[in-house]
């Protein structure tokens, strides 16, 4: 299998090729489909996006009120690709958002969202934990 990868990729730096075996693309002698869940516990999370702290205070303010989360991301959200999903990122490891991400979901049991602002290099986020799944989706819900 190897002397099929080196023939097809020849000139490729090892960087690249190792790159592509970790990934598992086809012909390179790694495993054609991965299931990451049974690997690592990930998060289903979703985001209300902000570019102010002013802003960010009163949607948490009204979400604080009973105020609807799906209604608060159509209206608020600078995420604009997630903003009709209620502000689902989708299923990620911790390794995949940032620091002040990661620590803010960590706090989290499934259902709740931040009770402060999270401040990260892409603006102001209240963000709610949905769902956790792996093998520490227990303990990571506790």
């Amino acid at each position: 299998m190897w002397q099929i990868f080196e023939s097809r990729f020849k000139g490729f730096s090892a960087g690249l090729i190792c790159l592509c075996m970790l990934i598992g693309l086809s012909g390179c002698g790694g495993p054609q489909t991965r299931d990451r869940s049974t690997e690592t516990t990930e998060y289903l999370t979703s985001h209300i996006l902000f570019g102010n702290e002013e802003t960010a205070n009163k949607v948490l303010i009204l979400l604080n009120k009973g105020g609807d989360w799906n209604e608060l991301v159509r209206v608020y959200t600078y995420d604009y690709v997630n903003k009709d999903d209620g502000g689902n990122i989708g299923w990620r490891t911790l390794d995949e958002v940032v620091r002040e991400y990661r620590e803010a979901v960590l706090k989290l049991k499934k259902g709740q969202y931040t009770a402060y602002i999270v401040k990260s290099k892409f603006g102001y986020h209240i963000i709610k934990l949905v769902d956790v799944r792996g093998p520490n989706a227990a303990e990571a819900t506790k």
